[in-house]
């Protein structure tokens, strides 16, 4: 049998392993967010112009606060804005949870990348902080199964990012040291501090989430607007 061709690529910081993030950096939540809450506004509004749908979407995302409401918080308040609901809380947010799925799209870059690491035999996973329900619904829509079975989830897992402990299991199930790994994600604190704290290379992808005052720079060893610019650094 003929032994597959791996195309020759370079990564950061002679790193020999990726975890990724999958909130905001394999897709865009906000903009899945924002796609929702526009559906939900139109169809629980009579008559609703596009000014006001405006307006209220503007209150939905300053009231998510980039998801780190809880959603238990956020759909009080959501039911508190909208009169005509009538369904309990919890099953506004399984609604919510179903609908918002339909509305994941993968980063542009992202299938590009997978496969050129594939292609390349680099090992790479995924750490995100979720429930296992509502995390796998999105790992199906992205299709990530098919590339990577190193997936932790913090629910199946125990404990959340930045707990050292799922970046180390993320680690072994990779089969390589931490110092090794590169971490690809969005959140300064929960992705590039949990995995700089252990001995990983930092790639901080910036997108919605402002880098805090009070956290050093130093924590994110690589900055990238885009899954692009990573894809263009070790192709």
């Amino acid at each position: 049998m003929k032994e597959e061709k791996r195309v020759p690529i370079r990564l950061p910081y002679q790193t020999q392993a990726v975890l990724f993030d999958l909130d905001n950096t394999l897709y865009s939540r906000e903009q899945a967010f924002e796609a929702w809450g526009r559906s939900f506004i139109k169809s629980h509004i009579a008559n609703g112009d596009e000014r006001e749908i405006e307006q209220r979407l503007k209150q939905l995302i300053a009231w998510d606060n980039y998801g780190m409401t809880p959603r238990e918080k956020l759909f009080q308040q959501v039911s508190g804005a909208y009169t005509g609901l009538s369904a309990p809380v919890e099953e506004l947010i399984t609604a919510y949870r179903q609908e918002l799925s339909l509305h994941i799209m993968p980063d542009e870059s992202m299938p590009g990348l997978l496969l050129t690491l594939k292609e390349a035999a680099i090992p790479f996973g995924i750490i995100t902080n979720g429930s296992v329900q509502n995390q796998q619904r999105k790992i199906r829509r992205l299709g990530l199964e098919q590339f990577t079975s190193c997936i932790f989830i913090s629910e199946a897992f125990g404990v959340k990012k930045p707990d050292a402990s799922i970046f180390l299991a993320a680690a072994s199930c990779l089969n390589t040291k931490p110092e090794e790994i590169l971490f690809v994600g969005d959140h300064p604190y929960l992705d590039m501090w949990g995995a700089h704290a252990i001995g990983m290379k930092t790639a901080w992808l910036h997108s919605s989430l402002p880098w805090p005052a009070d956290l050093s720079s130093d924590v994110a060893d690589i900055t990238i607007d885009s899954l692009h610019e990573l894809l263009a650094l070790i192709g």
